[in-house]
């Protein structure tokens, strides 16, 4: 056994061990401090284990993943490789099936063809006369609504007349009032800009209506102090916004208050509150509340006002642009396009009024299609009947080419002659009638008068066409 120091003189002598307490607090000084030692190396070592398993595990993850990866790519290679498969046989599949398509479409416009024109031939084969009546009442009736139309804007301009300026200045004038030009609102006067502007609401509504145009804005008339806004909705005629009702004048600086209250009394009083569709109790309402705010609000400045005349002008020549493309095709002409809005709207009204609107037309490269008489439509119905039809029908063939009767006149009536397009007002002195010529067809627009007594096959073929066929036409429908 070792020998120890030790700081007892009895402990060290004997060589045993320590009794006293200084040489048991040295004793286990020593070995708290190899036992610390030790407590301190474990702990390195503990700690190092611990990241060398945290990496371990990490590799391990990363390990899993990217086989778990690979194994996720691998199937969808293979899904991507299948559905290209599906996909190219779903491409020669359809594309088989649109020339399956194809072929069966072509072979059904065939037959559907070869059966219209079967069907064309036996009608002209059995029922000729029937055709014939068809057509000559579909233009009747089209004459006599064309006919009604002109008369009816015929008074309306009557009313409303409006006409253009050859001048320098090319002016609109309504009702001796001009219009503005080129949407300025100082380039008249402020009496003639509120009064023209009203005239031509009035008369772009009731023109709308007649001719069945469409309109992009709705209107208020209230004489001079008319509004225009847009519609919130096709079911609501109220504006989107509470504020933009544009005004078609420009207020005053004294009495104008006065003036539009004088007005909005009278239009209401005459009725003449117009807007694109039936007014209500509740929008007669908001139409005086908006009078008055504008009363209230004739202090703002001149330049917001102009800019909103502006806005009112432009939306009301928007309208009239939209029935001037729609009067222009219902002609079959083309709009203008040396002219502005109003100039092409009081060309519209002039050629609408006129009785040989073919005249009228020499600027455009388009004829209009003889609506004012036989439209080009009919005719070519008429022409396209087939041979058979017009040569077992006589009487259409003297009627498309009159013939010599037996006392050698010449039968000189013609399919005018069943179309009532003219009326006592259109009739010349002494009895004689205007006439035109439109594609070789002279049409005359007088009364319906009974066919010459000389003729029996006339009064026979009258007879069966405004009789026997009507009662067939019945029986067969």
């Amino acid at each position: 056994m070792a020998r120890r120091s030790s700081v007892c003189g009895i402990c060290e002598g004997v060589n045993l061990p320590a009794v006293c307490a200084a040489c048991c607090n040295a004793g286990l000084n020593d070995k708290y401090k190899i036992l610390k030692r030790v407590t301190q190396h474990r702990d390195d070592v503990k700690r190092r284990l611990e990241a060398q398993l945290a990496d371990k595990r990490e590799a391990e993850s990363q390990r899993k993943w990217r086989i778990e990866h690979g194994e996720r790519n691998a199937k969808l290679r293979e899904q991507l490789r299948t559905s290209s498969n599906d996909l190219i046989k779903a491409k020669a599949r359809g594309e088989e099936q649109k020339k399956r398509l194809d072929a069966r479409t072509n072979a059904l416009e065939r037959a559907s063809n070869e059966l219209t024109r079967k069907h064309r031939d036996l009608l002209g084969k059995y029922y000729p006369d029937l055709i014939c009546t068809k057509n000559l009442s579909y233009d009747t009736l089209n004459a006599e609504l064309i006919q009604k139309r002109r008369l009816q804007v015929r008074q309306l301009c009557k009313i409303l007349p409006t006409r253009r300026c050859t001048g320098d200045e090319r002016e609109v004038r309504i009702c001796n009032v001009s219009l503005p030009l080129d949407d300025d609102p100082t380039s008249v006067s402020h009496n003639d800009l509120s009064a023209s502007l009203g005239y031509l609401v009035q008369l772009l509504n009731l023109t709308a209506r007649y001719l069945s145009a469409p309109i992009l804005h709705s209107a208020g008339f209230a004489a001079s102090s008319s509004r225009v806004w847009q519609r919130a909705s096709y079911w609501d005629t109220r504006p989107i916004h509470r504020g933009e009702e544009y005004p078609l004048f420009l207020p005053r600086e004294n009495g104008a208050a006065e003036e539009l209250g004088h007005s909005s009394s009278s239009s209401h009083s005459l009725g003449l509150s117009l807007t694109e569709g039936s007014r209500s109790a509740n929008r007669d309402m908001d139409v005086d509340a908006s009078l008055v705010r504008c009363s209230t609000s004739s202090s703002s400045s001149s330049k917001e006002t102009h800019k909103d005349v502006q806005k009112g002008i432009k939306m009301l020549k928007r309208s009239v642009a939209s029935v001037n493309v729609y009067g222009y095709n219902l002609l079959s002409m083309q709009v203008p396009s040396d002219l502005s809005t109003f100039e092409s709207f009081a060309e519209l009204l002039s050629i609408l009024i006129s009785k040989e609107p073919r005249a009228r037309s020499s600027r455009g490269s388009q004829q209009p299609n003889g609506r004012f008489g036989l439209s080009e439509g009919h005719t070519s119905r008429l022409a396209s009947c087939p041979s058979s039809m017009l040569e077992e029908v006589k009487p259409v063939s003297d009627i498309l080419d009159p013939a010599p009767s037996s006392k050698g006149k010449v039968n000189n009536w013609n399919i005018g002659d069943f179309l009532d397009v003219g009326d006592s007002e259109h009739t010349e002195e002494g009895g004689r009638v205007s006439e035109s010529v439109f594609d070789g067809w002279d049409l005359v627009e007088h009364p319906t008068l009974p066919p010459p007594p000389d003729s029996e096959d006339i009064e026979h073929w009258t007879r069966a066409m405004f009789y026997d066929a009507t009662k067939a036409c019945l029986s067969t429908f």
